[in-house]
């Protein structure tokens, strides 16, 4: 037996399981205005992790701590093995990041651009020339040659992406990537992130507010509400948790949670736009998963119309709804996903 490989294993399996990101009860605060309370998270290596709250939750003030663009009020945070603010930044170098709305030289061309910051990094240009493999990777080698201001949004986050990749680094932050962006330019950053993640292995660390995106793309989520990270969980942990409800769509909303929580007792339910209401348990589940034509005659003899009745199982959204105690403001989702106020509009 070899017992020095066998450490050697040890040793990597151990750095390998070891967050690459990490946050501890890090608050922050302007002058008696808190922005994040005792915010705690961790990422592992090769996680694709899911920073997911609504405008206004404290995410990007959380990426800016952890990049130690800004300093916390209190707590710490660690990025690769090295405390933020306090160990050399050379850890940087490690990390590629897109902030929102990334700025660019509109009368350079794509190339002129990255080689600006190649130099910065202190690339070297020789072949392999890093900034066409960069400009590969995003697939805008061929746009290498043209003026900037002529790009696309979409073309422009993913000529962000190909700055980032420059130095190749083992982590990429994405503060809001897809934001402005139409379908299909979503659809191709979300493929470019993931055959990152899965041909390079590069770990990726997103914040957004689009739900669907984030359970498209995410391996790992963290909610951050109001400045708190409410929670942390697999994706495949929330596909395991989303619970079956029977819905049903009535002529009366009101008359039927009336009726529902009065002569059946059931106050596990939502009601929903358009007439529809979700019940998810009951004292004897049974009645809702087993016999649900119990509850559609209840309803009947009760003066309720029962128009349509299916069973459907709990999104991400849902679960983000209950969570966060329903919606808190005008949301500022989009057909792409956003965080609507049609889902939870009355929830017992």
């Amino acid at each position: 037996m070899n017992h020095g490989s066998a450490a050697v294993d040890a040793r990597r399996t151990a750095t390998e399981s070891r967050p690459v990101i990490e946050a501890r009860a890090v608050t922050k605060r302007y002058g008696r205005q808190p922005v994040l309370h005792d915010v705690s998270l961790t990422v592992r290596r090769g996680d694709i992790y899911g920073f997911l709250g609504r405008n206004g939750a404290g995410k990007t003030t959380t990426i800016r701590i952890l990049l130690g663009l800004v300093h916390p009020t209190s707590g710490e945070a660690w990025v690769l093995g090295h405390r933020v603010g306090v160990a050399p930044p050379s850890w940087l170098r490690r990390v590629g990041v897109v902030l929102e709305q990334p700025g660019f030289y509109p009368n350079l061309t794509a190339y002129e651009n990255l080689a600006l910051h190649a130099r910065m990094l202190g690339l070297p240009t020789a072949r392999p020339d890093p900034i066409e493999r960069a400009l590969a990777t995003v697939e805008l080698l061929p746009l290498a040659r043209r003026l900037v201001r002529g790009f696309s949004q979409g073309e422009r986050q993913r000529l962000a992406l190909a700055r980032a990749l420059l130095h190749e680094p083992e982590i990429l932050v994405l503060d809001e990537p897809t934001n402005g962006l139409d379908p299909y330019a979503i659809r191709d950053v979300r493929e470019l992130l993931r055959r990152l993640n899965r041909e390079r292995g590069v770990t990726l660390f997103v914040s957004s507010h689009i739900l669907a995106e984030v359970q498209r793309l995410c391996t790992r989520i963290g909610i951050i509400h109001e400045g708190r990270v409410v929670e942390e969980i697999e994706l495949t942990r929330l596909h395991q948790l989303s619970r079956r409800y029977l819905e049903l769509e009535v002529t009366d909303a009101p008359r039927t949670a009336w009726l529902l929580e009065n002569r059946l007792g059931i106050t596990d339910y939502q009601v929903v736009e358009g007439g529809v209401v979700r019940i998810f348990d009951a004292p004897e589940p049974a009645l809702v998963h087993e016999r649900p034509e119990a509850i559609s005659e209840a309803l009947v003899h009760g003066g309720v119309g029962v128009r349509r009745l299916a069973y459907g199982q709990d999104s991400l959204e849902q679960h983000f709804i209950r969570l966060t105690g329903g919606p808190t403001g005008s949301p500022t989702g989009s057909p792409t996903g956003g965080m609507a106020d049609h889902d939870g509009a009355h929830r017992r």
